[in-house]
């Protein structure tokens, strides 16, 4: 079976793009606009790998990603940022960020990194 992408992004455009490459790439993809989402569709769906906005409206990144551990998540996360220069309230690691993507993101270093990502989880 192969592996289910969760994207969560507010811009609908971004959000498109990404789910039309990645299942391109022979993945399962589902989509969130909002944080509240994804915890959701991260509980119903089981998911490989979470690509996250760090700006969302009803939440931040970083508060989304703890919402999702607390919620039993297990995957790991790429960021995705409009501004690398973005204040992390100290590492992210720890969290399961593998990487982080400024956007507008390169095709092929996504395609890159999420073949690294999953190869090194399988």
């Amino acid at each position: 079976m192969n592996p289910t992408i969760l994207v969560v992004e507010d811009e609908q455009a971004m959000r498109l793009l990404l789910r039309e490459f990645l299942e391109i790439l022979g993945y399962n993809v589902i989509g969130a606009e909002q944080g509240k989402e994804a915890i959701e569709l991260s509980r119903n769906t089981p998911v490989d790998l979470a690509f996250l906005d760090m700006n969302l409206p009803d939440m931040n990144g970083l508060e989304l990603m703890h919402r999702l551990r607390e919620a039993g998540a297990v995957f790991p996360f790429v960021v995705l940022s409009a501004n690398l220069r973005e204040s992390f309230s100290g590492d992210v690691t720890p969290l399961g960020v593998r990487e982080i993507l400024e956007k507008p993101v390169d095709l092929d270093v996504l395609e890159t990194v999420v073949k690294t990502i999953l190869s090194a989880a399988a």
